[in-house]
């Protein structure tokens, strides 16, 4: 076989080979997680597998008798993809019957009737198992046809071998770029970048002084000296607002800074990485994981090489089996991401970073952290690791907080300057550059220029360092000379503000004016203050977490008539009407709210193209001004304050916001298309929409939890509402709830959704009074629910941080109405040999490995399922029988009390024919007599029954002590 022929039928079979793995990578991924990323266009498999597939049956060009081991490998190689060729034909034709053309959304139905999880993983590995085999044999082949009788064509034959090896490592090198891609993008959070896009730019020529030698008069460490030589912690503190944060953005950004370091390198490799904390942020935002998933993403992204050997497992799933984790070359780099839900505890993330700083000591480190102050956790804890990582040969860190006795403490010693110290000439020439672009002011200095000198200065002295008053302060005077304010009246409005910044926050609530103003701006305080709490309770992926509130719902919420969800509808709206509303409520921001609320950045970055030139504008997030904006309107007394504001009406910021997330809901899919690529809009689209649904189930979890409020007419709209619009990326016959992306798993092994309902999502979101109301209305919809039982939706683990103790009103309620706990439900693929799984042996399963708080409501649950009938010979996991795992539940909750029975029947006994029976061993524990019922020789069944009602009465009796 001539070299070009062996080029040619590994190029058909590498094909061929690609084309295989993603049509199982599809299969295994509907196993997995019972749908694909995007729907599965038959026809066009089939057609381009059969087009291959002839391509493989015509005789390879060169074809001789006289092969040498490596070509017979190959030709091997070929009969055995022809085989899997016909295989996958066969099984493609039996999923394309007819009446199924184009996207068919039932291929998970007929894949599972056609083709087995055992038969998608063989042909899986041995594609994998080939393509291998291939790019080994194909550079042995064309090594083993260099001949001295070829050297005639040596050049042409040298040209073919670079090429051939150049698009070999081409395709390695995008294998492994791949990989690394997805890697990082599981570490990667949504707002990961947001604080730091957020913090404002420096003012021009400000802040130039932090790279001069340091001032004689104000000194400070200098920090040039200390980026090109030293190593250790450089600590910045100031007072609240006196601009750390807009210092740490620019020191960050600054090229001088990666120059310096390059001194300190002795020129070479110096990483970057920064963190800014945020407390009014996500949980990222202000917490130890996502300091960590932020730096590892940012050191290994400029460290790609230690990927695969911090990685070891992962690197192994997405580089040898990237079907399963692609469904097209590139696309981790496009955002496909199939690792996006990877658990990264903090112990794990904590042994990677340690990890990482190890295997870095040839590269040196920078890393930067702002708003160390508003870490929401144990600030020791943080100094231990930034000190952990500072003594490292090849690490430094800068830090920027507010001067608390802890840091105080710590970094003492440590280089670093007083940040209000330094920046009087900065406020000056902000308030100089502000003011002198106002005409009126230019016509105040010509006219009073002593008097406007003598202003400028009397703000300076009464900043005290604090750039965040000197803003407010210079808007106020710039509003006064839009209103034709002379230099006098400028003194006035001057020494009329408070110089400490919670007065002046006072003054200007104050100040808000006509009286109904402060009314609206306390809906809009108690609006933004809920959707906070609503991000902060969401432990999902982020993926699908409630983002922050945009103006455009804001203003929705707002909206009187939003209560009654029913009467809106997406098609009647357009959407230059929805920019006119975010346009109104971001003036209202600024009147009566008295500029204490701000736009940030967009929650979304592709623009609706309905909305026109405003581009992303509506979809730009609601935020404090500052964390000390949001601290003071958090304060007991000013909070007390806004509330009493609409204390007389009924307003309720939770259901204005679960009510406009429904109609969000309806808007969105009547929206025009984002501008983004046919796959991207797909993806995006689909989180949106599964993000919508979390927000409006835990909005509503919320209200259950504080107003006891059902919002069933709110819940059955957003039903409705997905039903019509037909969300469902599956079958469109099955309801849209089995889809959900983000429930936690039931027990271990696979276990069926089951024909979900409305009902049996709002039991898993822990909505007691819905499924109270539903159930009142219909006691029969617990037995008319086809499928898995709705106990079983309440025993397993509930997710997004929804409190256990709401399990057991739940649980009450189903069992109460006739939820049967014994009733069994197949798995799809069962778990330790047993087929069928009971709500009763699911709650025993995640109650054995219960702990703490929630090991308590485990067993007043427990309690519960023995009243209404369990099965005590019920067996669960490891074969344990439900006695034996009661038993050991009862030890770990009460190990004295344990103990003392175990004691007891050691003395006494529990034989048949002895004189002691199961109620003699637990009437002395309880206190209480033997019932005058039981005699001492009851038979075994009356044993067992007294030993359940013993065991009830004992729990009882341990929880209420």
């Amino acid at each position: 076989m001539d070299p070009l022929s062996a080029v040619s039928l590994a190029g058909n079979l590498i094909q061929f080979i690609q084309l295989g793995m993603q049509i199982v990578g599809n299969a295994k991924e509907i196993y997995v997680n019972g749908s694909v990323a995007a729907n599965i266009d038959l026809e066009d498999l089939t057609k381009d597998l059969r087009t291959l597939t002839l391509k493989l049956k015509l005789p390879p060009r060169g074809y001789t008798a006289s092969q040498t081991v490596n070509e017979q490998a190959l030709n091997k190689a070929y009969d055995h993809c022809i085989e899997i060729s016909d295989d996958l034909i066969t099984h493609l034709k039996n999923l394309n019957g007819p009446g199924h053309r184009g996207k068919w959304k039932s291929f998970r139905q007929a894949l599972e009737t056609s083709w087995t999880k055992k038969d998608v993983e063989r042909i899986a590995s041995r594609l994998s198992a080939y393509r291998a085999q291939m790019e080994l044999h194909l550079l042995v082949s064309l090594k083993e046809h260099q001949s001295i009788t070829s050297l005639k064509q040596a050049n042409d034959f040298k040209a073919l071998e670079r090429a051939v090896q150049e698009e070999v490592s081409r395709f390695f090198r995008i294998q492994i770029a791949d990989a690394e891609d997805c890697i990082l993008g599981s570490l990667r959070y949504p707002t990961m970048m947001e604080r730091y896009e957020e913090i404002t730019e420096a003012h021009r020529k400000t802040f130039e002084w932090i790279f001069r030698n340091p001032d004689g008069e104000k000194p400070w460490s200098d920090f040039s000296k200390w980026l090109q030589s030293q190593n250790g912690i450089y600590w910045i503190n100031g007072k609240a607002a006196s601009g750390k944060s807009c210092l740490m953005r620019y020191v960050f950004d600054d090229a001088r800074t990666k120059k310096c370091l390059q001194e300190w390198s002795n020129h070479n490799e110096v990483t970057l990485a920064g963190f800014f904390f945020w407390n009014s942020g996500t949980t990222e935002q202000r917490s130890h994981k996502g300091l960590l998933r932020s730096l590892l993403y940012q050191l290994l992204g400029q460290q790609r090489k230690l990927i695969p050997i911090l990685f070891p497992d992962l690197w192994k799933k997405v580089y040898l089996e990237p079907a399963r984790y692609a469904t097209s070359p590139g696309c981790f780099r496009r955002g496909g991401n199939l690792l996006a839900n990877e658990s990264w505890s903090l112990s794990k993330l904590s042994k990677l970073f340690k990890s990482l700083m190890d295997l870095s000591s040839s590269t040196k480190i920078c890393i930067f952290i702002d708003g160390l102050d508003e870490y929401d956790g144990d600030c020791a804890e943080m100094i231990r690791l930034f000190n952990e990582v500072a003594n490292l040969p090849n690490a430094k860190i800068c830090i920027s907080s507010r001067p608390w006795i802890i840091f105080e403490d710590a970094f003492r010693v440590s280089p670093g300057l007083r940040l209000q110290d330094l920046t009087y000439d900065d406020m000056k020439q902000f308030i100089s550059d502000t003011l002198e672009s106002h005409p009126k002011w230019v016509q105040l200095t010509k006219e009073t220029p002593v008097q406007a000198g003598g202003l400028v200065e009397e703000i300076m002295s009464k900043a005290n360092g604090v750039f965040l008053w000197v803003r407010l302060v210079v808007r106020s005077l710039t509003d006064g000379m839009t209103n034709h304010d002379d230099i006098s009246d400028l003194q006035k409005r001057l020494r009329l503000l408070p110089a400490d910044l919670e007065r002046l926050y006072n003054h200007m609530l104050s100040r808000i004016d006509p009286p109904f103003y402060l009314e609206q701006a306390s809906k809009i305080f108690q609006l933004v203050r809920m959707a906070r709490e609503l991000e902060t309770l969401s432990k999902v992926n982020e993926e699908f977490r409630p983002k922050p509130l945009t103006v455009l719902q804001l203003s929705l919420a707002y909206e009187e008539s939003i209560q009654d969800c029913t009467k809106w509808d997406g098609l009647m709206i357009e959407p230059q009407q929805l920019v006119r509303r975010s346009q109104s409520m971001a003036d209202r921001l600024k009147t009566r709210c008295a500029g204490l609320l701000e736009l940030g950045e967009p929650v979304k970055e592709p623009s609706m193209k309905g909305f026109g030139s405003w581009g992303t504008f509506p979809m730009k997030s609601v935020t404090y001004m500052h964390r000390t904006v949001r601290d003071f309107l958090e304060r007991e007394d000013i909070w007390r304050m806004i509330l009493g504001q609409t204390s007389s009406m009924d307003f309720s910021a939770g259901s204005r916001l679960l009510s406009s997330s429904v109609v969000w809901a309806k808007l969105l899919t009547e929206l025009p298309q984002l501008e983004l690529p046919e796959w991207q809009q797909q993806k995006f689209m689909s989180s949106d929409r599964w993000a919508i649904i979390l927000h409006t189930m835990l909005q509503a979890y919320l209200e259950d939890v504080l107003a006891r409020n059902s919002h069933s007419t709110a819940l059955d709209q957003l039903d409705q509402t997905i039903t019509l619009r037909n969300w469902s990326t599956s079958n469109p016959d099955v309801h849209w709830g089995k889809d959900l992306p983000f429930i936690h798993p039931t027990i271990p092994g696979e276990l069926e959704r089951g024909e979900n309902s409305i009902i049996s999502i709002a039991i898993e979101f822990g909505l007691y009074s819905y499924a109270r109301c539903k159930i009142l209305r219909d006691p029969k919809i617990i037995s008319n629910i086809s499928g898995r039982p709705l106990l079983h939706y309440a025993v397993c683990p509930f997710p997004f941080g929804i409190e256990y103790k709401t399990r057991t009103r739940i649980v009450k309620l189903l069992l109460e109405h006739g939820a049967d706990p014994n009733e069994s439900y197949p798995l799809v693929f069962g778990y330790n040999g047993h087929e069928n799984w009971s709500p009763w042996q699911t709650a025993l399963y995640w109650a054995y490995y219960g702990e703490g708080p929630k090991l308590a409501v485990w067993l007043e649950l427990m309690t519960l399922f023995i009243h209404h009938g369990a099965d005590p010979n019920a067996i669960c996991d490891h074969n344990y029988t439900a006695t034996q795992i009661v038993s050991e539940l009862l030890r770990r909750a009460f190990p004295d009390r344990v103990e003392a029975l175990e004691l007891y029947v050691s003395c006494h006994g529990t034989r048949e024919d002895s004189s002691t029976s199961a109620d003699d061993i637990f009437s002395p524990l309880l206190g209480s007599p033997r019932p005058a019922s039981h005699s001492s020789r009851a038979s075994p069944e009356t044993s067992v029954s007294w030993f359940w009602e013993s065991i009830i009465k004992w729990i009882t009796s341990c929880l209420g002590r």
